[in-house]
This record gives structure tokens, C-alpha cells and sequence, in this order.
């Protein structure tokens, strides 16, 4: 029984979410607006960044140059979505 109104209450909230957003197409411009989709995942604990002695990737990740990154696209485009999982 409670899966059952588990999923009714998903499909209700779903549904209510999707049609909430109909009434905002009555304010939106004829022109077309960019979007830039960011997506990050598998962090895994790699808040540092690899160094130099690590072979293959030498010099890569981190969360400073993953915000640097996402900062400089950022400002290229304000309109961007930034996922991560």
C-alpha cells in the first residue's frame, strides 16, 4: 500500500510541477535565449587536484579549477544550468 501512494504522489507532484510552468509561456519573448546545460559527476573525493607525478592525469581536477571553470562559463552566458551527481 505504500508503494502504491508513493507513486500516486509522484505522478500528482509531477504532473502539478509540469503544468505550473504553462502559465509562464505568456511571458516569454519571441526571441530565442541560449542555454548552456553543465553537468558534473563522479567527484569521488577528489577535492584536490592530481599532480604532476601522477601519469595520466597529471595536473587535472579539483574543485578550485572545476569553479574557475564553471565561473568562466558562467560569464560567457548567464543563462546555464548546473547539474551534479
Amino acid at each position: 500500500m505504500k508503494r502504491r501512494a508513493f507513486i500516486r504522489q509522484t505522478l500528482s507532484s509531477s504532473a502539478f510541477i509540469a503544468a505550473g510552468g504553462l502559465g509562464l509561456q505568456s511571458f516569454s519573448s519571441n526571441g530565442s535565449t541560449r542555454i548552456t546545460i553543465l553537468h558534473t559527476n563522479d567527484v569521488h573525493s577528489h577535492i584536490d587536484p592530481f599532480g604532476p607525478e601522477d601519469g595520466r592525469n597529471a595536473n587535472k581536477g579539483g574543485i578550485a579549477r572545476r569553479a574557475k571553470l564553471i565561473e568562466s562559463i558562467r560569464r560567457e552566458n548567464p543563462n546555464n544550468l548546473l547539474f551534479d551527481a
